[in-house]
């Protein structure tokens, strides 16, 4: 299974927890399933990247629990993690961008 979303940072002082994210898109809230299929907590691959529309937008992603600390992205570059199973929890992971504003796309493959 395949899913994408893009997600707008509306500040650039906040880290977005990335699993908050994506359960707050109102295609996962559907408790029927009808708008879009369900969506695992763990994947086997995960991308996310600045689409840098307009901007040079830079964004941060973390696996530190305390969000201190990112991997920096620039803008329309990937950041890819990727495993032979479903080991990738998206519940660990934290985003930011540089600009108020900025749009990120993510991407996540399951098994």
């Amino acid at each position: 299974m395949t899913r994408s979303w893009q997600f707008t940072l509306s500040s650039s002082t906040i880290w977005y927890n990335l699993w908050t994210l994506i359960t707050s898109d109102l295609s996962f809230t559907d408790p029927t399933f009808t708008t879009a299929p369900y969506v695992p907590s763990s994947v086997c691959e995960l991308n996310i990247s600045s689409t840098g529309i307009g901007t040079n937008t830079d964004i941060y992603v973390s696996e530190d629990s305390n969000d201190e600390v990112g991997v920096g992205i620039a803008a329309g570059a990937v950041y890819k993690k990727s495993t032979n199973d479903n080991y990738i929890n998206l519940k660990t992971f934290s985003v930011k961008g540089d600009v108020v504003n900025g749009i990120i796309n993510v991407n996540i493959t399951s098994k």
